[in-house]
């Protein structure tokens, strides 16, 4: 019982919309992780070889924010604009020029 509470009172502390990006908002955040697919550990250090973009409505665009922010352990943060949130269907991908990154 002790498990469901917790996990009810976890679930109502956070808005749904801290969960996925909101459409046309400014100012949102998308977080990748990062690592070597040689032996699995966290890529850190790599923020300014990689590039992210996003499709909007099955348009690519290149995301405003050339590289992320790392933030730690291998986790980077892109900053997303209102137009790169303005569409009914966003997909993003990123990618690092660095070999054996993933």
């Amino acid at each position: 019982m002790k498990k469901i509470a917790f996990l009810l009172i976890a679930l109502l502390a956070f808005p749904l919309s801290a969960l996925a990006l909101e459409k046309n908002v400014a100012s949102q955040k998308w977080g990748i992780f990062c690592f070597d697919d040689t032996d699995n550990s966290a890529k850190t250090g790599d923020a300014a070889q990689i590039t992210g973009s996003v499709w909007i409505d099955g348009v690519e665009n290149v995301i405003d924010d050339t590289n992320p922010t790392e933030t730690a352990h291998g986790q980077y943060v892109f900053d997303i604009t209102q137009a790169e949130s303005n569409g009914d269907h966003i997909a993003m991908d990123a990618v690092s020029s660095t070999g054996d990154i993933a």
